[in-house]
């Protein structure tokens, strides 16, 4: 006896088997099948054949795949976009940074002239050393404001390199010089002294304008009339330092006992 002889149906199912097999399959418990071999013919219907089985296992790697792509596509879609974010950033701090510059190149001009960057105030050693000595630590402040703000020259003629630093007194607020010897003690002149070193209002000696004069460049400034001093040609051991005004000049000079102050024309 073959195997697909012994497959009945009742007569009322037949019918639907033919129009609609699909649904002969849902309705398996209307169908009265009895089986010889283990299974059917293979050249019976399919929706007669019951549906393969897949294992377990091969089920739940199958599984575990997919959700594997689908979290390696959320991770990439993550990845597009916050790479796209940095981007976008990038392009606006770009641009807001070149509308700043081009909106306000007057103001960014002016405040750098007025007060430079600190990573440009640089002290020579030598000066450094002096700031930290017992007599003048933490009694004046560099004026990082005056251009420039310190001199170097031979002032009292040792031949050795001496600087003079435009300060101003922590306490007292009041402008002066600090010479920092080659090879003799630091002296502040004006500042907190109670002596005024100059005739200047408020002894305020300090001038946008100063510079380092010569033996001879001092020989050629000569005393004016109705000023205090001594005419500086006369005395100077060193190079002098001069306080240029528009009406005058006014020098600094060391006569081998202390810094005397002189003006003159």
């Amino acid at each position: 006896m073959q195997p697909y002889e012994t497959i009945l149906l009742p007569l009322s199912m037949i019918s639907r088997v033919r129009r609609a097999p699909q649904r002969a399959t849902r309705t398996h418990r209307d169908i009265a099948i009895l089986v010889h071999a283990s299974n059917l013919h293979p050249k019976a219907p399919a929706y007669l054949n019951p549906p393969a089985k897949l294992p377990a296992t091969a089920t739940g790697e199958a599984r575990k795949t997919r959700k594997e792509k689908t979290m390696n596509r959320l991770l990439f879609l993550l990845f597009l976009v916050g790479a796209l974010l940095l981007i976008i950033a990038a392009s606006l701090s770009r641009t807001n940074r070149e509308t700043s510059l081009v909106s306000k190149p007057d103001e960014a001009a002016t405040s750098n002239e007025r007060k430079p960057p600190s990573t440009e105030h640089i002290l020579p050693l030598q000066v450094q050393k002096c700031l930290e000595s017992q007599s003048i630590k933490g009694r004046v402040d560099v004026l990082f404001a005056q251009n420039p703000y310190f001199l170097r020259g031979d002032f009292d003629g040792d031949n050795r390199p001496d600087y003079a630093v435009a300060v101003r007194g922590r306490e007292s607020k009041r402008n002066g010089v600090l010479i920092c010897h080659g090879g003799a003690r630091p002296m502040i002149l004006g500042v907190d002294n109670s002596v005024k070193f100059s005739d200047m209002p408020d002894d305020n000696f300090i001038s946008s304008n100063w510079d380092v004069f010569t033996k001879e460049d001092a020989r050629t400034v000569r005393k004016s009339s109705g000023t205090s001093g001594s005419t500086p040609s006369a005395y100077p051991k060193g190079e002098s330092i001069a306080m240029i005004w528009e009406d005058g000049i006014c020098l600094i000079y060391w006569d081998a006992s202390r810094y005397r102050w002189a003006c003159g024309q």
